[in-house]
């Protein structure tokens, strides 16, 4: 019916046809999200129900899962762009914490996490961004009912936070507030 379309075009994942969606930067000023690139520069970030396709990268460790977004703004070396890796680590702890994201090592698979932590690592990469919106389609697709709860107690958290959130879902019957001032 056109749910995941509309999200995903307004996340700036897929083009939007005639005019693009607008977000109001920190001058006030509104901004066209033309693709993904704008839409992160914008704090616009977008989870996939899909984690598989979309979310993870399923040869990579679950610290360099969660940690990927963050890569450039931690950096140092000038012009070689050497990554700050012991700045990374207290970030991650943070997070594996603040989500209670149930792993082993962190240098392991992201494979190797169940179906609901994967996704509580999407939500936690995004969250280490500090987005300052975050749109969620179908975002407890695949995962168990604990873990649904727990990532619905994060998005809840998020929006507590002023982040504002949009949440697609049929499986999730619940309203979501949002920070968005109306004009």
């Amino acid at each position: 019916q056109g749910q995941s379309e509309f999200v995903r075009m307004m996340a700036g994942v897929d083009p939007a046809m005639g005019s693009a969606p607008q977000v109001r930067d920190r001058q006030g000023a509104y901004q066209a999200i033309e693709g993904l690139h704008s839409a992160v520069s914008q704090g616009v970030c977008y989870v996939s129900g899909d984690r598989k396709r979309e979310g993870i990268f399923a040869n990579l460790s679950i610290y360099e899962n969660l940690l990927m977004p963050l890569y450039r703004r931690k950096t140092r070396g000038g012009w070689l762009g050497l990554i700050a890796w012991s700045d990374l680590v207290g970030i991650f702890d943070w997070e594996v914490e603040r989500l209670a994201i149930r792993m082993g090592e962190r240098g392991n698979k992201i494979t190797s996490l169940s179906g609901g932590n994967q996704q509580k690592v999407v939500v936690a990469k995004l969250a280490a961004t500090e987005p300052k919106m975050l749109i969620l389609d179908e975002p407890t697709q695949g995962v168990d009912v604990q873990a649904k709860v727990e990532l619905l107690r994060i998005v809840d958290d998020l929006s507590k936070r002023g982040v504002a959130v949009a949440v697609v879902s049929v499986a999730v019957p619940f309203a979501v507030k949002a920070a968005i001032p109306i004009d």
